[in-house]
């Protein structure tokens, strides 16, 4: 009987040493037909997908232009504007950009309508908010970058149409924040001087261009109270008084301070009115905050720097009859 029971258990090891070996053969056998099928799987999505690259894997700089390594010629970057600024092409906004900040590098901007080859192109620029959904590239290069461009505040750049895209279908951004790849501003890098009769020529004291009358800073409550209690000069659709460029540069001679409250409070944002401080107007920002290191810390004045109303009145004020105090908002001129 014991013999008998000593063999059972014996041929009960090798069985379940066997079932274990055959287990651990299938579990091998499966592993690798899986990690082949990912593989697969993976090479299937790339294919199907070729724009989805690593966020900033190919991200080059394109503010110098690059070498060949068999000429010594310097290669000028090629970019496609691949869609409009609005009603404006996209491609003449960005050689006058460059033209307008005699810029040292050179990049040859082309517009669709001339282009050849979709994928001949160092990069594509997109105007988010003329983005069409039905209307993309139909083939793209590798090493090629897509690029979004926005210089609107993040409720106003047509979030909804991007959100449809494909993860890290863009390789890059450009806009006005810090945060984006190529920082592409409202400001036109000038050369300023001040001349003894500016400040003398300014007999008027604030003034405002205002087209969009319902914004989400509420600015709008803000400046029925500021007209109510203070001389000011108003135009812009909002008050019927449209203006162009010619007859706002005349205006921003005879006035000392220029309302530049943007639509939206968002982190540098920071339009062109605010940047007629180089134009020799103090802008009248809502928050020092928001503005952050984009203008000069003394070329504004913030609505936040006090403590009510009434001060910062009191300020306006003291300045439109005091010139030496005036003047220091223009100390970053030297």
């Amino acid at each position: 009987g014991s013999v008998s029971s000593t063999l059972t258990i014996h041929y009960m090891k090798r069985i379940f040493a066997i079932i274990a070996i055959v287990s651990y053969i299938t579990f091998l056998i499966y592993s690798v037909q899986t990690s082949s099928k990912i593989q697969t799987n993976r090479t299937e999505h790339n294919e199907n997908f070729p724009w989805i690259t690593h966020p900033l894997s190919t991200i080059r700089n394109f503010n110098s232009t690059s070498k060949s390594v068999t000429s010594s010629v310097e290669r000028i970057p090629s970019i496609l504007a691949w869609n409009n600024f609005f009603l404006q092409p996209l491609h003449q906004l960005l050689q006058e950009r460059l033209r307008d900040e005699n810029c040292s590098k050179q990049c040859n901007f082309i517009q669709r309508s001339q282009m050849k080859a979709e994928t001949s192109y160092d990069a594509i620029i997109f105007h988010s908010r003329n983005i069409d959904m039905r209307d993309l590239p139909k083939s793209r290069n590798p090493k090629q970058l897509y690029l979004v461009y926005t210089n609107e505040a993040p409720g106003h750049r047509n979030e909804h149409v991007l959100n449809q895209f494909p993860p890290f279908y863009f390789n890059g951004t450009i806009g006005y924040s810090s945060l984006n790849n190529y920082v592409f501003d409202y400001d036109i890098r000038t050369n300023i001087s001040m001349k003894n009769d500016t400040i003398k020529a300014k007999i008027h004291n604030v003034m405002a261009v205002i087209s969009n009358c319902a914004t989400p800073s509420g600015r709008e409550s803000l400046l029925k109270i500021l007209k109510s209690q203070m001389n000011m000069t108003m135009n812009g659709e909002c008050y019927g008084k449209r203006i162009d460029e010619e007859k706002l540069q005349v205006m921003i001679k005879s006035h000392r301070f220029i309302i530049a409250m943007e639509n939206s409070g968002c982190l540098e944002y920071v339009s062109e009115k605010a940047f007629r401080y180089k134009s020799l107007i103090v802008p009248i920002v809502l928050s020092r905050r928001l503005v952050g290191n984009v203008l000069p810390s003394d070329a504004f004045i913030a609505i936040d720097d006090f403590a009510n109303i009434t001060q910062f009145q009191d300020h306006i004020k003291m300045l439109e009859r005091n010139d030496f105090e005036y003047k220091k908002y223009f100390a970053w001129i030297n």
